[in-house]
């Protein structure tokens, strides 16, 4: 029993020591560092909407939560009806409605950036293509070239094999001819007469 356990304990390591875990865990500066790279790209390489819909969608609720909370108080305070009334039915529409138009709008947005994403990916593979398409089109020109230069020489060797007198070819006659071939042969020769 205790040979097993001393056998389980290499095997298990702490988060903090294992190199797959330890790599890929961005620390704190090298995630702000990229967030600000990327604020401060001029050249707009990366989309970082996407990545600040969040904090704009928190921004925004609070926002709303703030303006529906202060027109709350002004209602109460000018009126204790128009509070009531502000309160139990106009605020609730107010904060839903406002926050499912914020919610559509950046939904509308994030669509639209993956959209370009998308378009920027089939870009690429496009080029990949394109490239690939233009070296299978010189390997064609250069099998063809191969081709008709073996064609050449199967043609120089076939006259040449033609002036060597035992490579010459017999001429086909009734006893060269299969089996099918020369009733048909005789046939056609005693219609011909």
């Amino acid at each position: 029993m205790q040979a097993q356990s001393a056998e389980q304990e290499p095997a298990i390591q702490s988060a903090s020591e294992h190199p797959a875990i330890h790599s890929t865990t961005p620390s704190f500066f090298q995630s702000s560092w990229s967030f600000l790279t990327e604020l401060f790209d001029f050249q707009f390489k990366e989309v970082m909407t996407v990545k600040m819909l969040p904090l704009i969608y928190g921004v925004a609720i609070l926002s709303i939560a703030a303006t529906t909370l202060y027109l709350g108080i002004h209602a109460a305070l000018t009126s204790y009806l128009l509070g009531i009334v502000y309160c139990a039915f106009i605020a609730p529409v107010f904060f839903i409605f406002s926050i499912s138009a914020v919610r559509t709008t950046l939904e509308f947005f994030s669509a639209l950036f993956s959209v370009q994403h998308q378009m920027q990916k089939m870009n690429m593979s496009m080029e990949i293509i394109g490239s690939q398409l233009k070296k299978m089109n010189e390997n064609t020109t250069s099998m063809e070239t191969h081709t008709a230069t073996m064609a050449e020489t199967l043609n120089e060797l076939n006259g040449v094999t033609d002036k060597i007198p035992f490579f010459k070819k017999p001429k086909k006659t009734n006893k060269h001819l299969s089996w099918a071939e020369a009733p048909l042969k005789d046939h056609l020769n005693n219609t011909a007469e």
